[in-house]
């Protein structure tokens, strides 16, 4: 995949990610009508990012089984962002299932910014991996 496709993907990623939580605090006032706008151009971006990340998965981790495709994904990431991540998926999770079960709208855009963040950390791997005990190098 092109570099110059691979860092638009990394920027809209950080770009999604800031959005749905900057959305998530701004947006407990908003109307109706504003929240299900940003909500479907979120989600427009959201598979404009996700399928060319999906494409990059493939790559990092062709051959891996699925208890080793977090490891293989993330290995170009430096540890605090794994770690980052892990915890910032969990607190997702819960604030995700606080908000529904409250009937909140909020929770959609925290699901949104746990996927951008995904995205954006898959995306970051790719651009700073090394291949591992193998002569091949990954194809950019």
């Amino acid at each position: 995949m092109p570099r110059v496709v691979t860092y638009s993907m990394l920027l809209l990623s950080a770009a999604g990610t800031v959005a749905s939580l900057i959305f998530l605090v701004v947006g407990f006032d908003a109307d109706v009508e504003l929240k299900l706008r940003v909500t479907k151009m979120l989600f427009a971006i959201m598979f404009v990012v996700g399928i060319p990340t999906n494409l990059l998965v493939e790559k990092l981790a062709p051959n891996l089984r699925d208890r080793l495709l977090w490891k293989g994904v993330f290995r170009g990431c430096p540890r605090w962002m794994r770690v980052g991540l892990r915890i910032f998926l969990v607190s997702v999770f819960l604030a995700g299932l606080a908000l529904t079960i409250r009937r909140h709208f909020g929770g959609i855009f925290i699901t949104l910014a746990g996927f951008y963040s995904i995205s954006f950390c898959i995306t970051y791997s790719f651009l700073h991996a090394r291949p591992e005990r193998s002569d091949k190098s990954i194809p950019i």
